[in-house]
């Protein structure tokens, strides 16, 4: 199977064959054109002199009658090659006509092959565009999942503030809970496949931190990793003794690896 790039090069050399083609068709019409002009003209000229024969042997019908003399209302020479030439050419004019009505069928075709071509060319053109695009995205689920996971230690965080005032958030933190909150709450309908994502709700994280707090306080250099569930996307937080130190600045800079 062709790679899509291939895939459109080839698609793109097809549309420049049928460009050729179709611009030969054209040319070769045109070709057909001026035969049939000329073998419409023979054939007008035929007309024409077969006409002029037959008045010609008219009059001298008519001058016989006039004068009593014997009239010869036989089909003269001159008449017979006027019939003769008019038959060829009105045959060759035929033919031409033919010859020019399947001409301009094969333009007509190369003209729709043309067009074909560049639907193709725009198509696949379409899908270089989403196979890279579908590399491109390649990194998405893992990031969405990191980034739902860090939302969820954000409000889990927030859920145990708002449910104990004695847990004080830092100004940097809060700061993103409220400028998070109004987000969340457009958000809402595609929370559910947000939980599919982590693995698990904000209550479920608010009580596994607890249990985090819980798990510090009896180990000092126990990590988050240790209380989340394995399926759950857990972004790398700094040393224990680093969130201590933060703690005691007033901060809580939790930094994604």
């Amino acid at each position: 199977m062709m790679a899509p790039r291939e895939t459109l090069r080839a698609a793109i050399a097809d549309r420049e064959t049928a460009r050729k083609a179709k611009a030969e068709a054209a040319n070769t019409l045109k070709r057909a054109d001026s035969v049939l002009a000329a073998t419409q003209t023979e054939r007008d000229r035929a007309i024409a002199a077969l006409s002029k024969a037959e008045q010609d042997h008219a009059r001298l019908i008519a001058k016989a009658i006039r004068a009593g003399k014997a009239t010869d209302v036989a089909v003269t020479q001159a008449i017979k090659a006027a019939h003769a030439a008019l038959a060829e050419i009105a045959s060759r004019a035929r033919m031409a006509e033919t010859a020019h009505k399947q001409i301009a069928d094969e333009l007509a075709a190369a003209e729709r092959a043309l067009v074909d071509a560049e639907s193709t060319v725009s198509a696949v053109a379409l899908a270089v565009v989403v196979a890279e695009v579908e590399i491109a995205s390649e990194p998405l689920a893992a990031l969405l999942s990191q980034i739902c996971a860090i939302d969820d230690l954000v409000f889990g965080v927030s859920h145990l503030w708002e449910g104990d005032r004695a847990i004080s958030l830092t100004d940097k933190l809060r700061n993103v809970v409220v400028r998070l909150r109004p987000i969340r709450q457009m958000l809402a309908q595609v929370r559910p496949q947000r939980i599919i994502l982590t693995g698990t709700s904000e209550a479920e994280i608010a009580g596994r931190l607890q249990d985090y707090r819980k798990a510090l306080m009896a180990n000092p250099d126990a990590t988050l990793a240790e209380i989340a569930p394995p399926a759950m996307a857990v972004p790398t937080l700094p040393p224990t003794n680093e969130i201590e130190k933060a703690r005691e600045r007033g901060e809580l800079n939790v930094r994604v690896a």
